[in-house]
């Protein structure tokens, strides 16, 4: 009996524990901030948001059973697909957002049917 009580006892400390840890920061789920690329060992906006918000890369459908991947925005300028992304040096980033398909086509037209990954970078 004294073994099942222990027993019950340092899984009761364990749970609470492992409660009372605080979760890693994480940011919003459609933004992916510098400080958050800056602490992943990756070289280039792909690698980053594919190992940090992988949701923003994946293809959605565009109707008529059509899959598309979101088209890639840097500064505000329309630059093309998602391979774009592997061009861009993390350590110029300020911020990669995803904007649905309804909030890009408000922004930047009715042909962003997938969604916008929006790229703001330092310009020096």
């Amino acid at each position: 009996m004294s073994r099942i009580l222990a027993g019950l006892c340092l899984a009761l400390v364990c749970a609470c524990n492992w409660k009372s840890q605080p979760a890693a920061p994480r940011g919003s789920s459609d933004i992916l901030t510098s400080q958050e690329i800056a602490a992943t060992p990756v070289d280039n906006a792909y690698d980053a948001v594919q190992r940090l918000r992988p949701e923003f890369l994946r293809e959605r459908p565009t109707g008529f059973g059509a899959l598309q991947r979101p088209t890639v925005f840097i500064n505000g300028i329309r630059r093309g697909g998602v391979e774009i992304l592997r061009t861009i040096s993390t350590t110029t980033i300020s911020e990669i957002r995803y904007l649905s398909a309804p909030e890009a086509s408000s922004r930047y037209g009715m042909d962003v049917v997938a969604g916008v990954i929006d790229v703001t970078v330092i310009t020096r």
